[in-house]
């Protein structure tokens, strides 16, 4: 039952869409020419080369080879790309890789009494050479800390001349095999048979006495010395300034 005070009346409006007209300087956004579009619609007629097949009897994964036309580098301008690549690539390791080896780096501890055996390889990178299997061992004899004072001495007479009397460091190196490994356990195991021998007491070689001319003899050899003609004295000065003097009057009358 409808209020005498209020009521409610509907009506239904038509429905009416405004069409907002296209200026002709502006492109609808459409994908297919309109009427309204005065610029002409640039179609491109070119035709793709028909894809070669295995059945006209060529291999597709051959490149067909061309003369040089003058159309690219030469030989010693793509040596210099290649060049530039190399560097490149070097400076990216440089920039992304190196500063990541900071998280291996661990701090120097210098070696203890019980590490005496000073180890020496050389290695050449990003090549193969016959010196790089060679492995050199350094030990100072006082160091064997079980080692009394005569079998130290002992050690040294049976190292012979390996020994450096001035340093008190014998070293020996060993290239004998084919990889460093090998070479460095052969000259672990003879440490290990000289501290041995040395150990033994049956003979302490005491009636042997030290032979150090090996060190002797290398300090005898005639070094390369400044020849005596060569030096600088105030004569020799003053004759070199005079012929400098006469040189540059010559020079200045022939021109």
């Amino acid at each position: 039952m409808a209020s005498p005070f209020f009521s409610r009346t509907t009506r239904l409006l038509p429905f009416h869409r405004a069409v907002i007209p296209t200026p002709p300087t502006i492109r609808p956004l459409t994908t297919t020419p309109t009427p309204a579009y005065d610029h002409p619609i640039l179609i491109s007629t070119t035709t793709q080369p028909p894809s070669s097949s295995p059945s006209d009897g060529r291999d597709p994964n051959e490149l067909e080879e061309k003369d040089w036309d003058g159309d690219d580098f030469t030989s010693s301008g793509h040596a210099e790309l290649l060049r530039h690549r190399e560097a490149r690539a070097y400076a990216r390791l440089a920039m992304y890789e190196m500063p990541l080896l900071s998280k291996l780096s661990k701090p120097f501890l210098p070696p203890s009494r019980a590490e005496v055996l000073r180890f020496r390889y050389t290695t050449y990178f990003g090549e193969t050479h016959p010196a790089e299997k060679k492995v050199v061992v350094e030990f100072a004899p006082r160091d064997l800390s079980d080692l009394t004072e005569v079998q130290r001495g002992k050690l040294v007479k049976l190292v012979g001349a390996r020994f450096d009397p001035v340093r008190g460091i014998v070293k020996i190196s060993c290239e004998m095999f084919a990889l460093q490994a090998q070479n460095k356990r052969y000259l672990s195991d003879l440490v290990d048979r000289l501290v041995l021998e040395a150990k033994d007491d049956r003979d302490d070689f005491s009636d042997i006495p030290f032979d150090f001319r090996h060190y002797t003899a290398k300090l005898k050899r005639p070094k390369a010395r400044f020849p005596k003609a060569w030096r600088m004295d105030e004569g020799r000065a003053a004759r070199i300034k005079e012929e400098r003097a006469a040189f540059v009057k010559l020079f200045e009358g022939g021109t």
